[in-house]
């Protein structure tokens, strides 16, 4: 015998407003550097920059977020042994642009020796830069899902 049944429901949404006893609701934003055509400019010798894999979306099969830096000809040191750095992350150097290679050897050492700092959550590399090539760093999380933040810096 062949039947019909008829299902009735109701949805119900909770909206959390700023001050409500349920707690706060965040923005889900993704980074503005979530992509590397979007890379935020990181000069040499120049100031830590504070950034978050917060949100990354997965590119290259890990979440991560890309700075870019223009080299001079000289040996830098791309670090993030900085106390900001709260959450373990590596990173890896582009050679010459977002669709170059991988610079041999620049998966970020997961024990840069950092002075007064926790080894364990920050990385370093150091190479030869060519003059005036454009190098993106991509950061990401150590642990995938380990959103987390930092800071970066490169120097000569």
């Amino acid at each position: 015998m062949e039947g019909r049944i008829r299902f009735s429901y109701t949805l119900e949404i909770l909206v959390c407003r700023a001050n409500s006893p349920f707690g706060r609701v965040s923005d889900y934003v993704n980074p503005t550097n979530d992509y590397c055509s979007q890379a935020i400019s990181v000069k040499i010798n120049g100031a830590p920059v504070q950034g978050s894999t917060v949100h990354a979306t997965y590119q290259n099969q890990v979440a991560d977020v890309s700075y870019v830096f223009v080299g001079d000809g000289r040996r830098v040191r791309v670090s993030t042994c900085f106390p900001y750095t709260t959450t373990a992350h590596n990173f890896v150097l582009l050679d010459g642009g977002c669709t170059s290679y991988y610079l041999r050897g620049s998966t970020a050492s997961s024990a840069p020796n950092c002075t007064n700092l926790k080894d364990d959550t920050a990385a370093s590399f150091e190479f030869d830069t060519v003059d005036a090539r454009s190098y993106p760093i991509l950061v990401y999380p150590r642990v995938p899902g380990a959103w987390g933040h930092f800071a970066i810096q490169v120097t000569a």
